[in-house]
């Protein structure tokens, strides 16, 4: 699996999500030596930053997809597997041709070519380890991005590992690179790109520079502060995105202001607020969240019920499954797409099948455009096939009939999603299944 002469670690590094949760669990179930003795039969000379990696990107970012926000699960390491065997197979991958020490590497990383597979974050490990060897990689790198080393050059990766280390002279460097950047979007984008995964302390730092320095005003930065946050601000929002940040920076060291804004029945406050919390344990922000879902204001409970539903872990859904009873429908309609995409039905919850068919009754027969909550981007289509998907992720044991009984609430997706798993066994064949697939012949959609 892991060997790069074969081709069978890039073929690894492609793989399923679930393949790299599954290296993960392997991994973390090992003992710290027999770990050391893997990542040794790759890179021997790099053998114990690869361990020490490995054990701080547990309690770093867990998720990597495309619209990833930055929550962390200290406390939760299996949260993370996905993301540091993605991390992991993508650095063996890029560093296994070269059999070289980390000055080396931090010397020709950004030279190497593509996406080098996360040697940004290898290389802060070893600045914070310490040392004369932690030292000459972090001046290396400092010299890339002031321009004075005669290899190393400002990229990704050096800016990845200044701004990952816990080394405050790092972040200064990176702080004046910003600074500079001035019309180079290309350079601020790939500078934003970077901190939100990075040191806590490093992120905070950057989120005041945007405030205090006008930085919204750049296209980059509005895109960056959306991304962070999961919003939806245009390039011309300079005054709001600048608030956002300017809020963020003071509300990231000091837990009383971030608690007190959570209270204050503001929805933006108190959606940011819980957002910094899932940054620090996303979690124990469910429990905080929770409550908030029965504030008699309906932007307060969108913005908690907004926040639940992009954690990306399996405690959010069974916290959000009281939304569906919310009066307002917006609300309801980030519960019910959250159990289409996480259907796990949770043991306390058998009767979500029941739940989400008394939806049905409240929902339009045709589909809504709804009026926007809170943000200007937060307008809802509510339409019945949400909850037809929903319906056919929950089902678990029921008659096929229950679900039958709802078939003219499912697109053409969630019927191309029936068929398959009639066709596979999934559903246990008797004369309603058969008459389904009878159906399905006759189907508009191709």
């Amino acid at each position: 699996m892991f060997d790069s002469r074969t081709g069978s670690l890039r073929a690894s590094y492609y793989g399923s999500s679930e393949d790299r949760r599954l290296i993960g669990e392997v991994l973390d179930a090992a003992t710290a030596r027999d770990r050391r003795e893997f990542f040794a039969a790759f890179l021997p000379r790099l053998a114990d930053d690869l361990e020490r990696a490995w054990n701080v990107l547990a309690r770093g970012p867990y998720a990597w997809s495309e619209g990833r926000r930055a929550f962390r699960a200290p406390n939760h390491p299996r949260l993370s597997r996905g993301a540091r065997a993605d991390w992991l197979l993508g650095t063996l991958s890029s560093c296994t041709p070269f059999e070289q020490d980390a000055l080396w590497f931090a010397k020709w990383a950004d030279h190497l070519g593509g996406w080098r597979g996360g040697l940004g974050a290898l290389l802060a490990c070893v600045i914070d380890a310490g040392g004369a060897r932690g030292d000459e990689v972090l001046a290396t790198l400092t010299a890339a991005l002031e321009g004075r080393h005669e290899i190393a050059a400002i990229g990704r990766q050096s800016i990845r590992a200044l701004a990952s280390c816990a080394r405050p002279e790092a972040w200064s460097t990176l702080e004046n690179l910003l600074l500079r950047a001035q019309r180079e979007e290309g350079l601020r984008q790939v500078i934003l790109e970077s901190v939100d995964l990075a040191h806590p302390e490093c992120f905070a730092r950057v989120l005041r520079m945007i405030a205090e320095n006008d930085l919204a005003r750049f296209s980059s930065v509005a895109r960056a502060v959306d991304v962070w946050f999961g919003m939806g601000w245009d390039s011309e929002a300079v005054r709001q995105v600048s608030s956002v940040a300017e809020r963020a920076a003071r509300w990231i060291p000091d837990c009383g202001a971030r608690n007190a804004a959570i209270d204050s029945g503001v929805a933006e406050d108190v959606y940011i607020g819980l957002h910094l919390d899932a940054f620090e344990d996303a979690v124990a922000v469910v429990h905080r969240a929770q409550p908030l879902l029965r504030h008699s204001s309906h932007e307060v409970r969108y913005a908690a019920a907004r926040l639940l539903a992009g954690l990306d872990h399996t405690a959010a859904p069974g916290a959000l499954y009281e939304a569906l009873g919310d009066p307002d429908l917006r609300i309801a309609a980030l519960a019910v797409d959250l159990v289409a995409r996480i259907p796990e039905c949770h043991p306390e919850r058998p009767d979500l099948f029941e739940k989400l068919e008394a939806q049905l009754e409240r929902w339009p027969t045709k589909p809504v455009k709804s009026d926007p909550i809170v943000w200007p981007w937060c307008v809802h289509v509510l339409d019945r096939a949400s909850i037809g998907r929903a319906l056919l992720e929950t089902v678990g044991e029921r008659p096929f009939a229950r679900l039958r009984a709802h078939a003219d609430v499912f697109d053409s997706s969630s019927r191309a999603v029936l068929c398959g798993r009639i066709c596979k066994g999934m559903i246990t064949g008797d004369r309603d299944t058969r008459a389904t697939l009878l159906d399905f012949l006759g189907d508009p959609s191709t």
